[in-house]
């Protein structure tokens, strides 16, 4: 038995065990390993050293070995405390296999004739309990049938219920039929004889009533029949006097037809009388309104032609006037388009000028704007400053860093001149390992410029 064994169990008494607390003799275990790393760390002053020195490689192999070695001591540790466990456990698991083998044929020795007594006792148990299940659900079915009375006699007569009423109140209820639940029949059958009773008394009441319905049924038949025939009558008399007074009025429509024809007749030849009058006097009115309108012409001739001497001298007038006015506007338009000629030269000769818009560039929102006119503007907005900010170079941006990046442009743009003016004068003092770098520049300058075949195009 090794030292660690020894631990566990007391020699000197091999009946009597040790119980360990599994936590706290791991915390045994480990706990002067915790005190070596807090006093590592503790001696440790510095967290980075420079490699790349022989003095800084030493220390940081130093600092390497001191916890490593921490760590091998502990795993030591923790295998040399486990092994012992996991041989403990190891002879437990054999040593109750051995108990086991030698146990269970004794403790089996009888097992089959206790089981076989156990399942005839569970059998009668069980017969035991299904008959009387069986005589419990027939006393159920009695108590049933007794409160079912009731449902099977609704709508019934009250002779039919009387018979029911009858018959329950001669049942038997006796212990030899429903044992210990007697009380239920006996209350069953109270509560059935009490429904019965008050079915019974709905019953006569509802007969009675019905006799009373039949009976004023019948009095309200006779009843109709009477009235009926009184109505029959008064139809037939008031039939009669329909007759009589369709026939009066049919004579008075008659005698109105004849006044009816008489009085067209009249009309028609007052209408013709009136008619006739009306076409002599619209006859003689014509040849008044004729008389008339031809003194009316014969003036309005003499009119027409005073006014048409007069329309003639205007028109001369008029003629000349609109001579004289076209001649000036005619010198007017030829002004203006001799000054918008040279506006437009002026103006696309600043547009297509080799510089850019002067000024500092800006982002304002997704535009691009200048403190300073564009050259060459006439029209499109570019100068809605208090829309855009600035007077407008590009809108409608989409990328903000594309935004910036023309902004900047212009700034680059000459940086990069001031870097080609640069550039050269070295090259010119003797070095021509800037040649290549000066000739990119002007490449990137030239290309911000218009070229000449577009700038003569437009």
């Amino acid at each position: 038995m090794t030292v660690e064994q020894t631990e566990l169990v007391v020699a000197e008494q091999p009946q009597q065990l040790i119980t360990i607390e599994p936590k706290k003799y791991v915390e045994l275990v480990f706990e002067p390993f915790a005190k070596q790393f807090e006093e590592a760390k503790n001696s440790v002053r510095e967290t980075a050293y420079d490699i790349a020195t022989t003095a800084g490689m030493n220390s940081a192999i130093k600092h390497r070995a001191l916890f490593r070695d921490i760590r091998i001591a502990s795993e030591k540790a923790r295998k040399l405390r486990k092994a012992p466990i996991l041989e403990i456990g190891k002879l437990l698991d054999s040593r109750q296999g051995e108990i086991e083998a030698t146990l269970l044929p004794l403790e089996t020795l009888f097992d089959e004739e206790i089981k076989a007594e156990e399942a005839r006792k569970e059998a009668i148990k069980a017969e035991a309990a299904r008959v009387e299940a069986e005589r419990q659900a027939k006393i159920q079915a009695a108590i049933d049938a007794i409160k079912a009375i009731v449902l099977t006699l609704v709508g019934k007569s009250s002779a039919e219920i009387d018979q029911a009423q009858i018959a329950l109140d001669f049942r038997d209820i006796t212990a030899e039929e429903f044992d210990k639940r007697a009380g239920d029949a006996m209350k069953a059958k109270a509560d059935t004889l009490a429904k019965l009773a008050e079915m019974y008394d709905s019953a006569v009441a509802r007969e009675e009533e019905a006799e009373q319905a039949a009976a004023q049924a019948e009095a309200d038949r006779v009843e109709r029949e009477r009235v009926a025939a009184e109505q029959r009558a008064e139809g037939e008399r008031l039939a009669a006097l329909a007759r009589q007074v369709e026939e009066q009025a049919a004579a008075a429509r008659a005698a109105q037809a004849e006044l009816d024809r008489q009085a067209q007749a009249a009309r028609e030849e007052a209408d013709r009388k009136a008619n006739e009058q009306r076409a002599e006097q619209d006859r003689i009115a014509a040849e008044a309104r004729a008389a008339e309108q031809r003194v009316l012409d014969e003036q309005a001739a003499a009119l027409r032609a005073q006014q048409e001497a007069a329309d003639a001298a205007r028109r001369a007038e008029e003629a000349a006037a609109a001579e004289t006015l076209r001649a000036l506007e005619e010198q007017a338009e030829a002004a203006r388009r001799t000054q918008a000629e040279r506006e437009r030269a002026e103006n696309v000769a600043a547009r297509m000028a080799s510089e850019p818009t002067g000024g500092t560039w800006s982002v304002v929102g997704g535009a691009v704007v200048s403190d300073q006119p564009i050259p060459g503007l006439f029209g499109g907005g570019h100068d809605d400053v208090e829309y855009y900010g600035g007077h407008l170079i590009a809108e409608s941006i989409y990328r903000p860093a594309d935004a910036h990046l023309l902004a900047a442009s212009k700034a680059m743009f000459e940086a990069l001149q001031a870097a080609e003016h640069a550039l050269g004068s070295i090259v010119r003092d003797g070095q021509p390992v800037f040649e290549t770098t000066l000739t990119k520049v002007r490449e990137a300058i030239d290309a911000a410029r218009v070229p000449e075949a577009e700038a003569a195009v437009v």
